[in-house]
C-alpha cells in the first residue's frame, strides 16, 4: 500500500516536471530572436543609487559610450552620504546634455524606497521608453541600448532582458549563477509561452504609458521589492511583452560574496512571491515541489519497489531532457553554466526554495538599502 502511494506521488511529480520542460522550457530552447532594426526610438536609461559611488564610477563611463544616437542617463541619488553626489555633479558638469540627476532627501512614510526612487526617475525621464538597470551592473558592451530597444517590435511594449552575474571561483558563485539561470529560464519561457509574470530590474525596458496608465507600482508601493516582478505581473500581456536574449542586450551584475549577504538579497526577492497571482503561485509551487518529490520518493521507491528499474529509467530520461534543454539555452544565452554541477544543484535548488521561500513568506518587512 505504501509502495503504491509512493509510486502514485512519484509519477505525478514526474508528469509535472515533464510538462514544464516540454511545454514551457523548450520554448526558450527553440526561440528565435525577432528585432526591429529600422526603428531607433529615444531612450531614457534610469539608475537608482544609494551610496553607490564605487559602482557608479564603473557604470556611468560605460553608459556614456553607448553606440546609440539619442538617449539620456537619469541617475536617482537616493539619500546617499558617500561620494556619490560629488561624483554625479562632476559628471553632469561634463555631460550636461546626457546626464540628469534626481536627488532624494527623504522617503515618504509607508513608501518603499526603491519604488519611490524609480517613480521619480520615470517622471523625470524626457523620453517615452525607459530602460532600467542597477548601479552594481554594467552593460555587456556598448550596444546594450541598441539591442534592447531593437526588441521592441510593437508600440507600446515591454522588453524583458537578462542580467548575468560575474564569474567568480567559489561554490557560492556557482550556485548564484545557476539560480539566476534557472530563474531566467522560467520567466523568459513563460513570457514566450504568453504568460509573462516577472522581469529583472537589472535589465528591463518599457513604455512610460504602460507605467502611468496602470498607476505605477500601486497597490504595492509600501512593499519592499516587486518593482520588477509584481509590476510586470500586473501590466504584461502576451501581446505587449517581448524578450531579449542576445548577449549584447544583457547586463553583467556584481554577485554577493558571502552567504549572509546573498540570503538577505534573496529573501527580499522571494518575499514578494506571496503577492503573485494564485495561478502563478500554483504553477511555480508545482514546479519546485515536484522536483523535490522526485528526489524524495524516487530514492524511497528505488529501495522498496520491484519497479525500481523503471524508476531509475524515468529519472534518467528527465535528467537527459534537463541537460539537453539547459545546454541549448545556456549556449543561446552565452551563459557560463557549469553543467557538471547540474545534478547537485538540481537537488539543492528545491531545498533552497522551500527553506528560504518559507522564511521569506513570513518575513513582515525586508529593507532595500
Amino acid at each position: 500500500m505504501i509502495s503504491n502511494t509512493l509510486i502514485g506521488i512519484f509519477c505525478a511529480a514526474m508528469a509535472v516536471q515533464l510538462y514544464f520542460y516540454l511545454f514551457y522550457f523548450i520554448k526558450l530552447a527553440r526561440f528565435k530572436t525577432q528585432v526591429d532594426t529600422q526603428t531607433h526610438r529615444p531612450i531614457s536609461v534610469i539608475v537608482c543609487a544609494h551610496n553607490e559611488y564605487e559602482n557608479l564610477k564603473k557604470l556611468i563611463p560605460l553608459l556614456l559610450v553607448q553606440n546609440y544616437h539619442q538617449y539620456e542617463i537619469v541617475i536617482v541619488n537616493d539619500r546617499s552620504y558617500d561620494a556619490t553626489e560629488d561624483y554625479l555633479k562632476e559628471k553632469m558638469s561634463l555631460f550636461k546634455d546626457k546626464i540628469k540627476i534626481v536627488t532624494i532627501e527623504d522617503i515618504p512614510t509607508k513608501m518603499d524606497a526603491k519604488k519611490y526612487a524609480l517613480t521619480l526617475g520615470i517622471k523625470a525621464a524626457k523620453y517615452d521608453y525607459v530602460l532600467l538597470t542597477d548601479a552594481d551592473c554594467v552593460p555587456y558592451n556598448n550596444n546594450w541600448i541598441l539591442q534592447m530597444q531593437a526588441h521592441a517590435t510593437k508600440e507600446p511594449c515591454i522588453v524583458l532582458g537578462i542580467s548575468q552575474y560575474e564569474v567568480r571561483n567559489s561554490f557560492l558563485n556557482s550556485f548564484i549563477r545557476f539560480e539566476t539561470f534557472f530563474t531566467a529560464l522560467q520567466y523568459l519561457s513563460f513570457a514566450i509561452k504568453g504568460k509573462p509574470y516577472m522581469g529583472v530590474g537589472r535589465n528591463l525596458m518599457y513604455h512610460k504609458s504602460i507605467f502611468f496608465d496602470n498607476k505605477g507600482f500601486h497597490p504595492h508601493m509600501d512593499t519592499t521589492g516587486g518593482d520588477d516582478d509584481l509590476f510586470i505581473a500586473k501590466v504584461a500581456t502576451a501581446s505587449n511583452t517581448f524578450v531579449a536574449i542576445d548577449i549584447e542586450s544583457q547586463t553583467i551584475s556584481t554577485p554577493k560574496t558571502s552567504i549572509s549577504e546573498w540570503f538577505t538579497q534573496k529573501k527580499r526577492h522571494l518575499s514578494v512571491g506571496k503577492y503573485y497571482s494564485n495561478s502563478m503561485k500554483l504553477r511555480l509551487s508545482l514546479l519546485y515541489i515536484s522536483n523535490l518529490f522526485i528526489l524524495i520518493f524516487g530514492c524511497g521507491l528505488f529501495f522498496q519497489s520491484e519497479f525500481y528499474i523503471y524508476i531509475l529509467y524515468s529519472i534518467l530520461v528527465r535528467y537527459i531532457l534537463q541537460f539537453a534543454i539547459f545546454g541549448i539555452v545556456a549556449k543561446k544565452l552565452r551563459y557560463n553554466l557549469q553543467m557538471w554541477l547540474l545534478p547537485f544543484f538540481d537537488i539543492l535548488y528545491p531545498i533552497y526554495i522551500v527553506v528560504l521561500g518559507t522564511n521569506a513568506r513570513f518575513t513582515k518587512k525586508v529593507k532595500w538599502k
